[in-house]
């Protein structure tokens, strides 16, 4: 997950951006990340959202948008689009790593009681 961050961070620092990034994660891992990742986060102008925000948040950024007479082209709109479905899959794979790292430490702590 470190690494999609910095990935993504990439993009942040690129001068066509907005300067800031948003990653979403499932709702189960969010409060935990928010806090492990927070200075990460932080450094590299990025927001941690769980997915069910992701909706309202790119509904208010569109609306933000509007009203500062920002627009996207349709073609733009599909290669964010594209994009975003392909970040969603790679970061649920980090994420599953992730959770099975979790049950096997889980366990070694067990056997080890």
């Amino acid at each position: 997950l470190r690494l999609r961050l910095q990935e993504v961070a990439k993009y942040v620092k690129d001068e066509k951006s907005a300067g800031i990034g948003i990653i979403t994660v499932p709702e189960g891992v969010y409060s935990y990340l928010k806090v492990e990742l927070s200075e990460e986060l932080e450094k590299n102008n990025l927001v941690l959202i769980p997915y069910n925000l992701l909706v309202p948040v790119i509904m208010f950024v569109e609306l933000l948008s509007e009203k500062l007479g920002v627009s996207f082209s349709e073609e733009e709109a599909l290669v964010f689009f594209s994009k975003l479905k392909s970040s969603f899959y790679n970061m649920e794979k980090a994420l599953q790593q992730l959770l099975k790292e979790i049950k096997s430490a889980e366990n070694l702590t067990l056997k080890l009681k």
